[in-house]
């Protein structure tokens, strides 16, 4: 998203079963305005299966209702290449006060809250937390921090990206079950 010039809105995957999930993602939604949303084959997959599933059964007390408009695309396979058919080029040059991504709160004491990360934030941010750290090309993360929390998204993965290191990352679920 960042190399296209998208403003990518990291969210929490709510569980495609439980209304209060979806309802809160549905407010985020709604917020920010969202027209796509980027998943996996496996979420997307899940998602349909539940939905099916609700359609069948005679108790609809606890259905969930996904916000209508959105358009889901699975991403598993997809490779964007520019028009020179280079996969690494920018189509976007951002200026400082551009908004990068939108970060929401938690959302455990009100509604989530979008919070607007610009490129001039998030350069800085990298530059800080990159030199304390002393990240380099060899700088190796391994990290179950989930991609739509501060440090997951931006101290673990955006800063690999920023350094030059390698990254291996494991599901925060599958971590936790260990």
């Amino acid at each position: 998203c960042l190399k296209m010039g998208v403003v990518a809105v990291p969210v929490y995957p709510p569980h495609p079963g439980k209304s209060k999930d979806v309802q809160m993602f549905a407010k985020v939604v709604g917020d920010c305005a969202a027209k796509y949303v980027l998943t996996c084959e496996a979420y997307n997959y899940q998602k349909k299966m539940l939905g099916i599933k609700q359609s069948l059964t005679l108790k609809k007390t606890n259905s969930v209702s996904w916000p209508k408009g959105l358009e889901w695309v699975v991403v598993d396979s997809v490779l964007v290449k520019s028009d020179d058919g280079n996969s690494n080029a920018l189509k976007h040059r951002p200026k400082a006060n551009d908004l990068a991504f939108l970060q929401y709160t938690s959302g455990s004491t009100s509604d989530p809250k979008g919070v607007m990360i610009t490129h001039g934030n998030l350069a800085h941010n990298m530059t800080i937390f990159t030199n304390e750290l002393g990240s380099l090309d060899d700088t190796v993360v391994c990290s179950w921090l989930p991609q739509y929390h501060d440090m997951g998204l931006i101290g673990s993965q955006l800063g690999i990206l920023y350094c030059g290191g390698s990254g291996y990352y494991m599901s925060p679920i599958s971590f936790l079950q260990r």
